[in-house]
């Protein structure tokens, strides 16, 4: 049996993040917890109900520095546009896929930049030695335009989303379908065929995962990750994947409030439930991953509220209403020893 080691972990206390509740007018302490019935993520739907549904929104009260940055910098807005320009791509997004990142303006809070590695990422990625990072479940890609912003080569970058829509969005978002050299693949994690795989399996020295592995319930996060292991390269000591998840207080399974049995979910590892690590089943879960695969890890884990790098009020990452009473936050980095 391999050695799994694990360190460098951070725990704040709880109530540092859950005392306060986001204060807005679609903000409830209880609600329906049938709510996902009411809205669809079909992409030829024209629209999706939003009174009531407690991850919409209606304005944007303050647009995260990094985000402003980005979208002038890259994007090439001028400072004034900025604002009316992301309400006018969520409202599409939101026509198609009315998820909380899209209700919340979640976009915005970009992951990777307020991970405690990202200056090791920019340092890798500008090197010249030729590494590359994957986003995995990059949504509009904005974690990919951060980087390019900083200076990382646009070749170095690779974007993988299940939802082709995002993409598109992405790309008017930034303004720059007809110039950024980064690739975007539509991509499932569970396709061992698609081109993603095809055309790239064994290239990346670095994945990123920001908000993705909490989609699933505790097997389907084991075969998620593991089957992106396949995309780092055959020589792996030194590959780093990295992100951010929702957990618990005490790990346990919880209610995917957005779920609907349909073909779609089945193909993509949707479930009713979702599944909340603690520190201690996290590191269990790449415990046995590395059994499996003959892997050795080093894990960390930092718990405590997301957004720090983006300039965002901290309220703003608390507890959401519909959520379990024992969700926490926490941000990983995991690397191949």
């Amino acid at each position: 049996m391999q050695l799994v080691f694990f360190r460098h972990q951070r725990l704040c206390n709880a109530s540092d993040y859950t005392s306060k509740q986001v204060s807005t007018r679609h903000l409830h302490s209880q609600i329906d917890i049938n709510m996902g019935s009411m809205i669809t993520s079909d992409v030829s739907n024209k629209g999706n109900p939003k009174d009531g549904i407690p991850w919409y929104l209606d304005s944007l009260e303050k647009i995260p520095p990094l985000a402003q940055r980005v979208l002038v910098e890259h994007g090439g807005l001028k400072p004034e546009e900025v604002k009316d320009h992301i309400m006018k791509i969520r409202e599409k997004a939101w026509a198609s896929s009315p998820y909380p990142c899209v209700g919340l303006f979640r976009f915005l809070d970009y992951s990777l930049p307020d991970s405690p590695l990202y200056d090791e990422v920019l340092q890798r990625l500008k090197s010249g030695r030729g590494e590359k990072l994957l986003d995995f479940g990059c949504c509009f890609g904005h974690d990919l335009r951060a980087l390019i912003t900083d200076g990382v080569p646009e070749e170095s970058l690779c974007g993988a989303e299940l939802n082709a829509t995002f993409l598109e969005l992405g790309y008017e978002l930034f303004r720059d379908k007809d110039r950024i050299k980064t690739p975007f693949y539509t991509a499932n994690v569970f396709d061992d065929d698609d081109a993603l795989r095809r055309e790239r399996a064994g290239e990346f020295d670095m994945i990123h995962l920001g908000s993705f592995l909490h989609l699933f319930d505790y097997a389907g996060q084991k075969r998620a990750a593991t089957a992106l292991l396949k995309m780092l390269k055959p020589n792996k000591s030194g590959a780093l994947i990295l992100g951010r998840q929702h957990g618990a207080t005490k790990a346990k399974e919880v209610q995917n409030y957005l779920y609907k049995p349909t073909k779609e979910s089945e193909s993509n590892g949707r479930l009713p439930t979702f599944f909340n690590h603690d520190a201690a089943s996290f590191r269990r879960m790449w415990d046995e991953i590395g059994e499996a695969t003959g892997l050795r890890f080093d894990v960390g884990t930092e718990w405590g509220t997301w957004g720090s790098a983006n300039g965002m009020d901290p309220a703003y990452y608390n507890l959401w209403s519909w959520e379990d009473k024992d969700t926490l936050r926490f941000k990983f980095w995991v690397r191949v020893l």
